[in-house]
C-alpha cells in the first residue's frame, strides 16, 4: 500500500476519533444506560447495550454512505454543511461544558418504562443523535479519496465498540467513578468537542472569505 495513502488514512481516522468520541461519549452514556437499566436481567441489559451499539453503527454509516447524494439533492454545498455541522457541534458542546443531562425527563421515564430501549433513546437520540449525524455528514463530506471514507467507518465501528465496553459494564463504571468525576471528564470532552466545532465553522467560512461570497454588491 502507497505510504502516503496510509498515512492520509490514518490522519482521517484519528480526526473522526477526535470529532465522533467526546459528542458519543461512552462515560456520561453508560451512566445513563446504568439509570435506565436498573433491576433488570443481567442478560436483557447486555442485549440491550450491545443491540444500541449496533444501531448507532448503522445509523452513523448510513448516513455517511448517503452524505454525498443528501447532500446534492437538497443543492447544499460543502461549506454549508461544514458550518451547520460545526454550529451543532458547537451548541452541543456547550451543553456538555453546562452539565446538562443529555436524556430530558421524558426520555428517562419512558427509557424505564420500555422494554425495548436499544433504539431509543440508546441509540438514538443519545449515542447516535443530530449532534453525531451532523459530524458523521461533515466528515463525509470532507472525505475526497475511498481510503478516507473507510477511516471514518473505522473510527464509528471503534467508538461503538468502546461504547458498548462501557454499556456492558455500566454498573461498575457507576460505582467506581463519582459523579463528579464522571461531569468533570465530561466537560473535558465538552472543551474538545467545542474546538473541533469551531474549527468545521472555520474550514467552512475560510473558502467563501477567499472567494468574496460575503463582499457587498457593487452597482451597475
Amino acid at each position: 500500500m502507497d505510504t502516503n495513502l496510509l498515512l492520509t488514512g490514518l490522519w482521517h481516522y484519528g480526526v473522526a476519533l477526535l470529532a465522533l468520541f467526546p459528542i458519543v461519549d461512552p462515560i456520561t452514556a453508560a451512566f445513563s444506560f446504568a439509570g435506565l437499566t436498573q433491576n433488570r436481567e443481567p442478560a436483557w441489559t447486555n442485549r440491550q447495550a450491545l443491540l444500541a451499539c449496533v444501531y448507532m453503527v448503522v445509523t452513523l454509516i448510513a448516513f455517511q454512505i448517503l452524505g454525498t447524494w443528501i447532500l446534492r439533492f437538497f443543492a447544499i454545498t460543502l461549506e454549508a454543511i461544514r458550518i451547520a455541522g460545526g454550529v451543532m457541534i458547537w451548541y452541543a458542546a456547550l451543553e456538555m461544558l453546562r452539565g446538562t443531562d443529555r436524556l430530558s425527563v421524558d426520555e428517562q421515564i419512558e427509557g424505564v418504562a420500555k422494554h425495548d430501549i436499544a433504539f431509543t433513546p440508546m441509540a438514538m437520540p443519545l449515542l447516535s443523535g443530530p449532534g453525531a449525524i451532523a459530524v458523521t455528514l461533515t466528515l463525509s463530506a470532507r472525505s475526497e479519496r475511498f481510503v478516507n471514507e473507510v477511516a471514518v467507518g473505522v473510527a464509528i465501528i471503534t467508538i461503538a465498540v468502546v461504547t458498548y465496553l462501557a454499556l456492558r459494564f455500566a454498573s461498575a463504571l457507576q460505582k467506581h467513578i463519582s459523579e463528579t468525576s464522571r461531569l468533570a471528564f465530561s466537560k473535558v470532552l465538552g472543551f474538545l468537542l467545542l474546538c473541533v466545532g469551531v474549527q468545521f465553522i472555520m474550514s467552512g467560512v475560510a473558502p467563501l472569505l477567499g472567494s468574496g461570497a460575503f463582499n457587498a454588491p457593487t452597482g451597475p
